[in-house]
């Protein structure tokens, strides 16, 4: 059975260097974690490592590569993938023969915590979040998840799988020595990957445009002309969606015109 743990890389808050060097992401590091307990339970694991990134992240992937990891491919797919391209992207680079991938919860940098679900989504495999350990349950595969009021329930998996990590501390990972020293001279090789189709793009968002409760229904009791600068006032000047504004003076101006020509007053 092999399995693939995703990683990423993220500027270091404790340094006091400016640019702060870049480290590997606390849920990566988490995950990571997860998936070597995981290698003292299932037999015969292969772990390698991805991730999604640009060249800058190397030297922090040369630090997760020296935590017993058996390789690590970085794949690049430019710099405005979003979560859907991203997990695309990582499905394209997954090893044939995987069975497992360990994923850590929401990036601490600007993570939307839905790349572990999507990947699962993209490959057809079963999703398992907030996963605090993995065991054998009568010789199969089982996962220990968090549950809501911190209540933890033991599922069957079902493989392959995306196994998401429970959020948390990071667990402290130390190299052995002659692994750090490989890992600083290891190549990382480098997939490319681009989008077939064009992306979803998302120029601006706000609130939706609120809309009257008087729109052709105004106060029985009112004037006919309160009534028509009511009208005109809250409905809709053209079929594209614009109003004439109260404010503007212009539905004052139109209710005036009209009383004023006879068109509506008290017996109207």
């Amino acid at each position: 059975m092999n399995a693939v743990v995703l990683l990423r890389a993220v500027p270091d808050q404790e340094a006091l260097t400016d640019p702060r060097p870049l480290v590997a992401d606390g849920p990566s590091l988490t995950a990571l974690g997860l998936a070597r307990s995981s290698q003292r339970i299932l037999a015969a694991v292969e772990l390698r490592g991805l991730s999604l990134g640009p060249a800058e992240w190397e030297p922090a992937l040369r630090e997760a590569l020296a935590l017993d990891l058996d390789g690590l491919v970085r794949v690049d797919a430019g710099p405005e993938a979003d979560v859907v391209e991203t997990a695309r992207a990582l499905a394209a680079a997954i090893p044939d023969g995987t069975s497992l991938v360990f994923a850590g919860s929401s990036a601490t940098d600007h993570g939307s915590g839905l790349l572990p679900a999507a990947l699962a989504q993209v490959l057809g495999w079963s999703y398992v979040g907030s996963v605090t350990a993995v065991e054998l349950h009568d010789g199969l595969p089982a996962v220990r998840v968090r549950g809501d009021a911190g209540v933890r329930r033991l599922l069957r998996l079902t493989l392959p799988a995306v196994l998401e990590a429970a959020s948390g501390p990071a667990p402290s990972l130390y190299p052995r020595l002659a692994k750090k020293l490989a890992a600083r001279k290891a190549v990382i090789p480098v997939m490319q990957h681009s989008a077939d189709e064009p992306r979803l793009r998302i120029d601006g968002y706000g609130p939706a445009r609120p809309v009257t409760r008087t729109l052709f229904r105004p106060s029985a009791t009112a004037r006919p002309a309160e009534r028509m600068r009511q009208l005109m006032s809250g409905g809709m000047a053209r079929r594209t969606g614009q109003t004439i504004a109260a404010e503007s003076g212009v539905a004052q101006q139109l209710a005036d015109l009209l009383e004023a020509q006879g068109f509506i007053g008290e017996g109207k």
